[in-house]
């Protein structure tokens, strides 16, 4: 029997962790289509204009403001409601000026909040490969799936960068280092800000860990449950 391919359906009860909604209310919900985020971790566009920003009441309203061109997702129009959106994602709505950012609570929901701040969007995005091309130049790849070619660098996987919307320029840079603040996107401790205490190299067999300290609290955590950012992003206000 030939495979069916991909399952077009999702069902509310099923539905990824990250959503924050009534799973017994709707038999099914919306699914998420591939993009820069897994399911796991992200939630459709639809779902974060109807029911995170209460901008619309129903698909078809939410499918209006988006064929308008009115809702961006990190500096770019987006017009598919099933667009997959992650955290540290940045919604701007062009009709009322107001813009937000999408994080994990530490019951691993992803949750909106808004930016007061003024200047051009970002966002931190993690290193997850690094390959020298023909040439000698350095090709690194982020978490959210953009490309950044640098003629030379001492980023490597596991640090982060901030980039500047929509050219996603490159405008800061955030090592995974002792002493460094982290974001933890994984794990138990999901949605908590902590700083790097000591890392212990892994191997073939083992995953690199990293042990995390806030305040007298010590855990530790595999390095892919991480990503290293600026603790003086707005955002942090509340999680600290």
């Amino acid at each position: 029997m030939a495979g069916k391919g991909e399952r077009k359906n999702q069902k509310s009860l099923s539905a990824s962790k990250a959503r924050s909604f009534n799973r017994k209310e709707h038999v099914w919900t919306t699914k998420s289509r591939p993009g820069p985020h897994t399911g796991k971790g992200s939630v459709p566009l639809v779902f974060v204009i109807k029911d995170m920003l209460g901008l619309a009441t129903n698909r078809a309203e939410v499918k209006k403001l988006l064929c308008n061109k009115e809702i961006k997702v990190n500096g770019r129009v987006r017009t598919l409601p099933k667009f997959p959106v992650g955290v540290f994602d940045v919604i701007d709505i062009e009709k009322t000026k107001q813009r937000f950012r999408l994080v994990f609570d530490e019951k691993s929901r992803l949750t909106v909040r808004e930016i007061k701040s003024a200047g051009k969007a970002f966002r931190i995005s993690k290193i997850v490969r690094k390959a020298i091309k023909k040439g000698g130049e350095v090709q690194l790849t982020t978490d959210d799936g953009v490309n950044i070619i640098m003629k030379k660098t001492a980023l490597t996987k596991g640090d982060s960068v901030k980039l500047e919307f929509p050219e996603n320029k490159v405008v800061g840079e955030f090592a995974m280092k002792k002493g460094s603040s982290v974001f933890v996107v994984g794990g138990t401790h999901i949605g908590v800000l902590a700083d790097i205490g000591e890392i212990i190299q892994g191997d073939q067999k083992r995953d690199t860990l990293v042990r995390l300290e806030k305040g007298k609290e010590s855990f530790l955590t595999p390095s892919k449950n991480i990503m290293v950012v600026d603790p003086k992003m707005e955002i942090f206000e509340k999680v600290k």
